[in-house]
């Protein structure tokens, strides 16, 4: 009754649907943390708790049509890395982490790499996540290792990896400015966005795992549902999300029909990155 009352509130008060979507996700946290993880549902939250609102105004864009990777986009990920690194070594550190993890921009330059090494995952801590939730992502390949040992090798034990006099929301602009105004990375300037990093890791873990995510081609059929499930689900908490549903919006839905096919066989995993 009261998040009933609570999202209605919401709702009267011109809140956009993704926003009441994005407090609905905070409560079920909340829910999971108190022993009622049942309290807000998993799909649809908005809908079950606005039944008498048309469903078409509570719709949330989320499902990727297309890629919203860098390589997907033409870029040259292992190049701008290395141009990044060339500006500016913690920038370059900040952009390898999140292309090998899938780090939000506030966790790139919160982070402190040599506690996050969890020797086979990278350890997301001291409330630098959204949200505070602390999180383990696995390291897979060795694309990860190498990008959290360098990350290791530019700051010193304890140091976090955005540049030390500034604050958080310094950091956060200077690192948007770097991105915008010298690696030309927006809409304007390469056709993708700094949060793309998200998808190229998304897309690239799908592909270790033996998925072909939709926004490549990737059908339903590829392999049983509880498989595919299993890695979606995992992949949504390595970004830091804990719904299926989630992920949509950087691998696209296996409920709508790929636009063109692609065999797994043919497809290299991290994209073949140097660096």
């Amino acid at each position: 009754r009261h998040v009933r009352a609570l999202v209605q509130h919401w709702f009267k008060s011109g809140y956009q649907p993704k926003t009441i979507e994005n407090n609905l996700s905070n409560l079920r946290l909340l829910g999971r943390w108190i022993g009622k993880s049942s309290l807000i549902p998993g799909r649809n939250a908005s809908r079950f708790f606005l039944p008498e609102v048309p469903p078409e105004q509570l719709k949330v864009g989320t499902v990727a049509a297309r890629s919203k990777s860098w390589s997907e986009s033409g870029v040259d990920v292992g190049a701008v890395i290395e141009r990044a690194h060339g500006l500016d070594v913690r920038f370059g550190a900040m952009i390898f982490l999140a292309v090998a993890f899938g780090l939000r921009r506030q966790e790139q330059v919160l982070i402190r790499p040599h506690q996050a090494d969890g020797g086979t995952h990278l350890r997301i801590r001291d409330d630098i996540a959204k949200g505070g939730r602390d999180r383990d992502i696995p390291i897979q390949h060795p694309f990860q290792r190498a990008a959290l040992d360098n990350a290791k090798g530019v700051v010193r034990k304890g140091e976090s990896l955005g540049w030390p006099r500034g604050s958080k929301q310094a950091n956060i602009r200077h690192y948007s400015y770097l991105m915008r105004e010298h690696l030309h990375i927006s809409k304007k300037g390469s056709g993708c966005v700094a949060h793309g990093l998200r998808a190229e890791y998304s897309e690239n873990v799908a592909l270790l795992a033996g998925l072909v995510p939709p926004v490549l081609g990737g059908d339903r059929g590829q392999m049983p549902p509880a498989r595919r499930e299993a890695i979606q689900q995992q992949l949504s908490e390595n970004l830091g999300h804990y719904s299926i549903w989630v992920i949509r919006s950087y691998v696209g839905s296996f409920r709508v029909r790929p636009l063109v096919p692609v065999a797994l066989e043919n497809t290299i995993v991290y994209r073949g990155y140097t660096f």
